[in-house]
C-alpha cells in the first residue's frame, strides 16, 4: 500500500509559544515546525532527529545555508526514507530544497517531490 506525505514548514509569527526564543525573526525561532499530513488523513509534527546528527537544538528553519535547514532536511529524509538514507544524503537534500525556500514564508513538499530528487540524482 502507497503512504502519500506532504509535509509542511509551518511559522509561529506571533511568537505566543516561545518562552525560550532568542530572537523576534521567525526565520530563525524554535517556533518553527515542520508537520507531516499523512495519506490526506492525520497531522503530526516530525521529530527533529537530534539523535542522528544536533545540527540545531533550537528548531528547524529554511531559505539559508545553515544549521536550521540542516536539522530540516534531515528530519525530513529521515521520516519519509529512513535514518541511513538521511544521513548519506541530507546536505544535498537540504541544498537541493530546503534552503531555497523563503524564511519568512510557509513551504509544501510532496513526497513525490522526494521521490522525483532521488530519482535524478540516482540515489540508492
Amino acid at each position: 500500500m502507497l503512504i502519500v506525505k506532504i509535509y509542511f514548514g509551518t511559522i509561529n509569527e506571533s511568537h505566543e509559544q516561545c518562552d525560550a526564543c532568542t530572537t523576534q525573526s521567525s526565520a530563525f525561532c524554535r517556533c518553527n515546525n515542520i508537520r507531516v499530513l499523512e495519506d490526506n488523513i492525520a497531522f503530526s509534527n516530525i521529530d527533529p532527529r537530534l539523535d542522528l546528527a544536533n545540527h540545531s537544538p533550537t528548531g528547524f528553519a529554511w531559505g539559508y545555508e545553515g544549521s536550521g535547514p540542516a536539522q530540516a532536511a534531515l528530519a525530513i529524509l529521515a521520516d519519509y526514507l529512513g535514518d541511513e538514507f538521511a544521513l548519506a544524503h541530507y546536505q544535498e537534500f537540504k541544498r537541493a530544497y530546503i534552503n531555497k525556500y523563503a524564511q519568512d514564508s510557509m513551504f509544501q513538499l510532496s513526497g513525490e517531490i522526494i521521490d522525483f530528487w532521488r530519482s535524478i540524482n540516482k540515489l540508492t
